[in-house]
């Protein structure tokens, strides 16, 4: 009887894994005009907004590196080096905005005008805006 029943949980598992990596794309959710909110309700310039967004990105696995116009970054998300998310940061005087650039296994593709790619995508993103958010409050 047991392990009929270990048979049963074990076959649901499968089951339930299984769904859960047949996940289709998701829209992208564009990020633009995110706020920038200090700590201390300062103007932030370029290079304390690049400080704190490299470091945001430390926190949560990403790399940020300047972007090659000059005026933006580039931030580089890594799972197992086999899905690769790429996204421009754009800062401006009082917002920065977060962009797609690029991809690397994530199924990217454009559905019905619109620019679909893998769920994980948007939860990546959400994470790093969330750590650039805190090390703003930090300034």
């Amino acid at each position: 009887m047991k392990s009929s029943t270990r048979a049963l949980v074990l076959i649901g598992a499968l089951s339930a894994a299984q769904a859960v990596f047949a996940r289709g794309p998701v829209p992208i959710v564009e990020r633009p005009n995110e706020p920038i909110v200090t700590g201390s309700g300062k103007v932030v310039n370029g290079e304390a907004f690049t400080k704190a967004a490299v470091n945001a990105g430390a926190a949560v696995k990403w790399e940020v590196v300047p972007g090659t116009d000059g005026k933006s970054l580039r931030a580089t998300y890594r799972v197992r080096n086999k899905h690769v998310v790429m996204v421009d940061i754009v800062p401006g005087p009082a917002s920065f905005s977060v962009k797609y650039a690029d991809s690397v296994n994530m199924n990217y593709a454009v559905q019905n005008g619109a620019p679909v790619i893998h769920p994980s995508y948007n939860q990546w993103v959400g994470q790093l805006l969330d750590s650039i958010r805190v090390e703003l409050k930090k300034l």
